[in-house]
């Protein structure tokens, strides 16, 4: 008796090709976005005959570990030297996604990388071998014309400079995001760029020497549909910077020899003022100042300083009238060690930038704000450590109390490593006029906030906050204090703390979730709260 076929043999073969899809194409590992088509392929021949045949499962070109997948014999021959041979994968999966589209990532940092070197001492110990890298460009030219998305991360230079040397003449029509990072990021702390030599070698987005005309007749021909790019340690010549369409632009971390002059900035942005929705600039602006100008579209603006004048002359100069979310960040502590950090001129910076803030920014109109390791006081300049109970009239507020009041519409606000005046000053009550009754109640200083993220927090410090908080939500006759729709708090929180957290935040805290920052990946990109992370839903207080 013939045995009957087994379901999942009956299923249709497009439901298994949708099945397919969203197991490589809608899913957020990169991991099974690259394992998941090779899986399916080796489970029987049906399925490998429809997994060849649907080039989409093929589309993402994942090169990364280069600790065990790049070997090459010590004297090879003519055919071992085939890209092919180099990145077997790669080109596996270039073949199979025939003409569609590719998301090309590769990611060349390691665990071995040595800060304290140079970036050529670091070059003589990598595995990824100048040879390599111009395998992997042999490899990547060919199909430049069908990249989609481009991501490329090295901790070393050179790389990035034979790959990219390259692929900068390609016409890449289908381009849409670019993002090439030089991960030592702490180069912008220098003044010379390392290494030596390279400051102009790349000439990726570069109008040609002697080409007349504006700027987007080169760059509309090569990139029509380039919207995003994110420039992190990559110098480029910026005077000849030729991309005019970009709604999101993100200039990090150079040293200061090779950061675009204000001028050059000033043309840069204003090249894509109609389009650009989102700017980002770390550790990569100009310290010189000129004539204000006007990006109309920004809606968020992110700025992070290795000194305090470069912030100053950004937000005296770049005006943005319909800015709706700001992020801040001082690099200096972000990126020191607490024992290293130069206090005093922390301390001091903070003061200098939000008052060229309160003075050139929208601030009514910011939804979201984001503060990352900003000192507005330190313990000895005498700010007010007790929380007046009786309220603050609003024509004497202090400087930190006068700016969180300036957000009449801050709903969201994430805090990495807050100082306790900042937390000091969200609990602080401001007298409202009087009343039809002659009263006069007190109202938060950020009466619309709905959403707090703390991060790198003692918990000593969170038990203040919502204690005082908890205190003056109990009288409700005196004090107009509505509770947080959500909490999310990345810190050290044990089974005790989320006791106390559970009891003592019913009134002023409706969801709350605890992170444990000993779960983030070190390697991982981007916030804390994109990567991988144990959660702890508290849920509804």
């Amino acid at each position: 008796m013939q045995a009957s076929p087994s379901f999942i043999s009956r299923v249709p073969a497009d439901v298994l090709i949708y099945i397919f899809q969203l197991g490589t194409i809608c899913v957020d590992c990169q991991v099974d976005i690259v394992s998941f088509p090779l899986l399916i392929s080796h489970v029987c021949y049906q399925w490998r005959e429809l997994a060849l045949q649907t080039s989409t499962l093929w589309t993402t070109i994942d090169i990364f570990d280069v600790s065990e997948s790049f070997t090459l014999p010590d004297s090879p021959a003519a055919d071992e030297l085939a890209p092919q041979r180099a990145f077997p994968f790669a080109a596996l999966f270039l073949e199979r996604s025939r003409t569609r589209p590719i998301n090309v990532r590769i990611d060349l940092r390691s665990e071995t990388y040595d800060f304290e070197l140079s970036d050529y001492e670091n070059q003589i110990n990598s595995v990824f071998s100048p040879l390599l890298s111009r395998l992997l460009s042999f490899l990547l030219a060919p199909h430049a014309m069908r990249f989609k998305e481009f991501r490329f991360l090295s901790d070393i230079f050179l790389p990035i400079i034979d790959v990219l040397s390259c692929l900068s003449s390609i016409p890449m029509p289908q381009l849409e995001k670019w993002e090439v990072q030089r991960c030592d990021i702490y180069h912008c702390f220098e003044d010379m760029f390392e290494p030596r030599g390279t400051t102009n070698a790349l000439s990726l987005f570069s109008r040609p020497e002697g080409m007349e005309g504006h700027p987007a007749a080169y760059s509309e021909n090569l990139y029509p549909n380039l919207k995003h790019a994110v420039l992190s340690g990559t110098p480029l010549r910026w005077s000849h910077f030729s991309l005019t369409n970009l709604k999101s632009l993100s200039l990090n971390y150079l040293a200061n020899e090779v950061r675009p002059t204000f001028t050059t900035l000033r043309h840069i942005l204003l090249a894509n003022e109609h389009s650009l929705e989102k700017l980002e600039i770390q550790g990569a602006a100009p310290a010189d100042i000129g004539p204000p100008y006007v990006l109309s579209n920004v809606r968020k603006l992110t700025l992070g300083y290795t000194f305090p004048e470069e912030a100053f002359g950004l937000v005296c100069t770049l005006k943005t009238p319909n800015l709706t979310e700001l992020v801040i960040t001082d690099l200096a502590r972000y990126l020191t060690p607490e024992s290293n950090r130069p206090q005093t001129r922390a301390d001091q910076s903070a003061m200098v930038v939000f008052a060229a803030v309160m003075r050139c920014m929208p601030l009514h109109k910011i939804q979201h704000l984001g503060l990352g390791c900003v000192m507005f006081y330190s313990p000895d300049m005498g700010w007010p450590h007790d929380v007046p109970t009786r309220g603050t009239d609003p024509g004497k507020l202090p400087f930190l109390l006068a700016f969180l009041r300036s957000m009449s519409s801050l709903k969201s606000l994430t805090l990495d490593e807050p100082d306790k005046a900042l937390m000091h000053f969200l609990n602080c009550p401001i007298l409202c006029p009087k009343d039809d009754n002659g009263g006069r109640p007190c109202v938060s200083s950020t009466p619309n906030l709905t959403h707090l993220s703390l991060r790198r927090i003692d918990f000593p410090e969170i038990r203040l906050f919502f204690s005082t908080r908890a205190k003056f939500a109990g009288r409700p006759n005196e004090y107009i204090i509505p509770p947080l729709q959500e909490v999310k708090l990345h810190a050290d929180v044990g089974d005790e703390d989320l006791e106390w957290l559970s009891v003592n935040c019913v009134d002023t805290v409706k969801h709350l979730v605890t992170h444990d920052p000993s779960t983030d990946d070190d390697d991982s990109e981007g916030d804390v709260s994109d990567r991988e992370a144990m959660d702890v839903d508290v849920g509804p207080l």
